[in-house]
């Protein structure tokens, strides 16, 4: 609500999400805050981010909580309005491999989603890759073998090459495309393996 008072642009404005904060995101243009992120079921999203979202904003979440409604099997409905968002998960992240009515987690979600959007899997990473500390540990079984800071690394440099193509649909007003196939030119030239990436974008 203060952005004009700090100088923010919010048209290019970039929300990032870990866990519980991925679902936060979602809900911050969906517009629906369920329990147990909201106890009132009545919920707007505040009007300095609401009137200017529009597409150009960029929205990267990462590493999702569960994007099920909370005590239930059910998908939670989304209305992204078209606003740009990555799904990045690790494959020892437990929405990378788990389902919902039968639907893998995030494949579910993407498909519940306007484009632009992309889901992308990353091998050898966990939850907490992005976290400074794994607080998993009673899963050794999921849990990546990496070096700390080359998972934080690897994590990074998949949502910079999201952020910079969204900054960069902004600045020239061509669409995004293509991403799945620069992260796997980025993976292979950067010792990482993509080991699933889906995207969709708006029709021309």
């Amino acid at each position: 609500n203060n952005s004009d008072v700090y100088g923010v642009d919010m048209q290019r404005i970039v929300l990032l999400g870990h866990s519980f904060g991925a679902l936060v995101l979602l809900h911050i243009i969906n517009e629906v805050c369920p329990p147990p992120l909201c106890q009132d079921p009545v919920f707007s999203t505040p009007t300095a981010v609401t009137l200017p979202l529009h597409p150009g904003v960029v929205l990267a979440g990462t590493f999702g909580f569960g994007f099920n409604l909370f005590g239930t099997d059910d998908f939670i409905t989304f209305n992204n309005k078209h606003i740009p968002y990555i799904i990045i998960n690790g494959s020892g992240d437990t929405t990378f491999f788990s389902t919902v009515q039968g639907e893998n987690e995030s494949e579910g979600t993407f498909a519940r989603m306007a484009p632009p959007k992309v889901v992308a899997g990353i091998d050898n990473l966990d939850h907490f890759s992005i976290s400074e500390v794994n607080t998993n540990t009673n899963r050794p079984d999921i849990m990546s073998t990496l070096d700390r800071a080359e998972q934080i690394r690897i994590v990074t440099r998949s949502l910079n090459l999201w952020i910079r193509a969204g900054l960069k649909a902004i600045e020239t007003g061509e669409p995004m495309k293509d991403f799945c196939f620069k992260l796997r030119v980025d993976g292979m030239s950067k010792d990482y393996d993509v080991v699933k990436c889906l995207e969709e974008y708006p029709s021309e």
